[in-house]
């Protein structure tokens, strides 16, 4: 937990940690305590966890599944009296155990271990190049190659699948053999409890957000994303981070999150709700019935998807296999679905609509609307917006009115997600609150 009050499940691109208490403070201002905020692009849910620390009700929403597992789990979403949280681990660790999982890979999982415990990268190295996929199936067992059909179909036919869930796609790149397949016997331990009504559904939230946790500190991806596995290599920074990364226990870390979760997760009865739903969609007549008195808004600003960065996480909570996306007969590099989300407020031809429907909306709920934006004070050259801050500025200010629309400043700088080597020498963004008080 972060000296905020908050615990942030995943490394989530422009989080809002070191302004939270801003940004909370220009939700909550003047509203009445029975007032619901609504969080609506909720991500690793740490503004929504802020705001229901300081008592008020809030409504999490995502158009990502598993942000809003996320702020199911912390914010206490359906949790009803019953066990500690913290004896979650041990009895979906059990279950796991009883599963049989990694017969296919039992070669390849002892090359792995003895690599790993000799800090062996090349022979990692080796092994993740030459691991067969269901992407590229060279050098496939017989029993592997069941397993990648098995996937094949499953992907397209949108149903969820346990075993092969991650190992026949994301193993030799984001993660280790035994760490991929290690997820999904967790994974599908989380099934089989939830089948047996032995996990309920805010435990079950709680396990799948951890399991998040464990994923994310293991994956061999810069910042921690899941945009595309990092260049393999077994010298220098690659060769590091490939025995690093690899060596991460998901067990270990899994328990860690459950414990973290434990210790942070709002109680009983606060009230609060978490709901997958595109922010320019819900409309004014339903805020309003909900008591909603703040809309605050932090939408992704560029051209760089947020589906890219997490799209492995929403295929991890959901249960079930993506479709690959193939470009000129090869997939992607960071083997991204098929069809993942493509959110309006990314698109330059998109934004000015969706931002215009979202304000419209807050403004029928005579809802106060706070918005982040940042601001690149030099040019920048790096991730344009795909919305100019004159031009959000003007869609608010039709709803709400000119005098009614402040800007803010925060005192941030965001740090750069590409390497100093391919950054722009003049990036400065500074971040701001847009805040349009109902008239």
């Amino acid at each position: 937990m972060t000296s905020s009050g908050v615990w942030r499940p995943v490394q989530f691109l422009g989080s809002k940690l070191r302004v939270i208490d801003e940004v909370r403070e220009a939700c909550i201002r003047g509203i009445h305590q029975s007032n619901r905020v609504w969080d609506a692009f909720s991500g690793s849910s740490v503004v929504a966890q802020s705001v229901a620390g300081a008592s008020y009700p809030v409504l999490a929403t995502d158009a990502l599944a598993a942000s809003v597992v996320f702020a199911r789990a912390l914010l206490g979403v359906d949790r009803i009296p019953g066990r500690d949280p913290i004896e979650l681990a041990p009895l979906v660790l059990a279950r796991a155990d009883d599963l049989v999982f990694g017969t296919e890979w039992e070669e390849t999982l002892e090359i792995e271990r003895r690599a790993i415990g000799s800090g062996d990268a090349e022979t990692l190295a080796t092994l993740s190049q030459s691991l067969p996929q269901r992407w590229r199936r060279a050098g496939a067992t017989g029993a592997q190659q069941r397993l990648f059909d098995d996937t094949d179909t499953a992907s397209k036919a949108g149903v969820a699948l346990s075993r092969g869930l991650l190992s026949t796609t994301y193993a030799g790149t984001y993660f280790g053999v035994t760490q991929a397949v290690r997820l999904e016997a967790i994974r599908a331990a989380v099934d089989s409890l939830e089948r047996e009504c032995l996990l309920d559904r805010w435990e079950a939230a709680v396990v799948l957000t951890a399991l998040s946790f464990a994923a994310s500190r293991a994956v061999y991806s810069a910042g921690k994303h899941f945009a595309q596995p990092l260049r393999i290599s077994s010298t220098g920074f690659h060769g590091q981070r490939l025995l690093s990364d690899r060596a991460v226990d998901i067990d270990e870390v899994f328990e860690i999150g459950v414990a973290n979760i434990a210790g942070s997760a709002r109680p009983i009865g606060e009230h609060h709700l978490a709901e997958l739903a595109e922010a320019q969609k819900v409309d004014g007549g339903r805020l309003s019935a909900m008591g909603v008195g703040t809309v605050y808004a932090d939408p992704p600003y560029t051209a760089q998807q947020y589906s890219r960065f997490y799209h492995l996480l929403d295929v991890l909570v959901d249960g079930t296999p993506a479709a690959l996306q193939v470009r000129a007969e090869q997939v992607t590099s960071g083997l991204y679905p098929a069809e993942r989300y493509s959110s309006p407020f990314c698109s330059r031809t998109r934004a000015a609509g969706a931002f215009s429907a979202l304000s419209r909306n807050a403004r029928d709920a005579n809802a106060r609307l706070v918005i982040s934006y940042s601001v690149s004070a030099r040019k920048s050259t790096g991730n344009a917006r795909s919305i100019g801050l004159e031009q959000l500025l003007e869609v608010i200010r039709a709803e709400y009115g000119h005098r009614n629309v402040v800007v803010q400043e925060l005192d941030l700088r965001y740090r750069q997600f590409n390497s100093s080597g391919l950054s722009s020498p003049t990036r400065d963004d500074m971040e701001v609150l847009i805040v349009g008080e109902p008239a």
